[in-house]
């Protein structure tokens, strides 16, 4: 109908979505479980499945066998599972199978992102990857001059398959623990916008480009306190950030002023390859962006004074609190 429509240059009437909206109603919302191919793990001799947050990891053969057995013989692809030997698993909620694909993609994406994060430091070696994997190239050369040549080939990427059923991800530390919740239930903005940090932070981590890894934690920054989601970034949000920063990880007052100098100096060069077309940054400055973001995400899911807060208003506010609680008066002579 909706191509017909398209055709006839007409739209929907009032009637028409209504009665829409009535059949999209009528059909039963049901659990589904949805399985992909999970690449760049592994798992110890022996061991079938591991539970990493709302996620299972099984080994891809034995777990093919067990859906098989039930009747889903649709599943008799041979494909399935086959190039990684490991399959990934979570559960949505949706009324048909697109849908349900839809949000167990979404899920996965988060997933791939918050594996980044949890490993939080900048390498080719190490990749997971559900819907975005590349994975280790073999790459040829090719060299020549008029004096010499050489050919060869060598392999890149990710050679190193990482250790899925570790205690690290499977029996993750409280904030850790917390943020893998966060994947598929996120109860208040300020949890969404913890989520959008770790995302940013985790593209920073996985980006080949060091400028624009640079610019990624950046916003995660951004995205993580600056509450006015439609505002631009000013110089005295700039300063903002750095203060919240600094007061989240400071634990003296010389350690709180040299973090937030630090973050000035960083969003100084963010300014520069935003604006000035700046294409190179240093290692230690991205890597020290990146630990900031992940450190204040952490700081935030780990601290109990921390948890009523719900928004990323309320957190300004709260870090703005703390800003002056050292303003107590002075004793004047006559109380002395």
């Amino acid at each position: 109908m909706s191509g017909k429509k398209k055709i006839e240059g007409s739209g929907f009437t009032p009637a028409e979505c209504d009665a829409f909206v009535t059949r999209v109603s009528a059909i039963s919302v049901e659990r589904y479980r949805v399985l992909r191919p999970i690449y760049g793990i592994t798992l110890p001799q022996g061991c079938d499945a591991v539970s990493v947050g709302g996620f299972t990891i099984y080994e891809a053969n034995k777990r093919l066998e067990e859906i098989k057995q039930r009747g889903h013989e649709l599943l008799l692809d041979q494909r399935i599972g086959n190039a990684s030997g490991f399959l990934i698993e979570c559960e949505v909620d949706a009324r048909d199978t697109v849908k349900a694909e839809e949000l167990a993609d979404l899920l996965f994406y988060r997933f791939e992102l918050i594996i980044r994060f949890m490993i939080g430091h900048r390498t080719r070696w190490v990749e997971v990857g559900v819907l975005n994997y590349v994975g280790p190239q073999l790459r040829d050369r090719i060299v020549v001059s008029t004096r010499d040549s050489a050919v060869g080939s060598a392999w890149q990427g990710a050679l190193q398959p990482i250790p899925i059923s570790d205690a690290f991800f499977c029996e993750p530390s409280r904030p850790f623990a917390k943020l893998l919740g966060l994947v598929s239930d996120q109860r208040n903005k300020l949890q969404q916008h913890i989520m959008r940090c770790v995302e940013w932070t985790a593209q920073a981590v996985r980006d080949p480009s060091e400028a624009s890894a640079f610019v990624k934690a950046a916003i995660a920054l951004e995205v993580l306190f600056s509450p006015n989601e439609k505002g631009i970034i000013t110089p005295s949000i700039m300063a903002q950030i750095a203060e919240s920063c600094a007061f989240l990880l400071g634990n003296s007052p010389e350690s709180a002023a040299n973090i937030e100098g630090e973050v000035k100096r960083l969003y100084g060069i963010r300014s520069a390859v935003v604006h000035s077309g700046k294409d190179s940054v240093g290692k230690r400055d991205l890597n020290l962006f990146i630990q900031m973001c992940r450190n204040c995400v952490l700081t935030l899911l780990s601290k109990k004074a921390l948890e009523k807060i719900d928004t990323p208003g309320a957190l300004a506010e709260h870090l703005r609190t703390k800003k002056y609680t050292g303003c107590q008066p002075e004793a004047s002579v006559e109380d002395s």
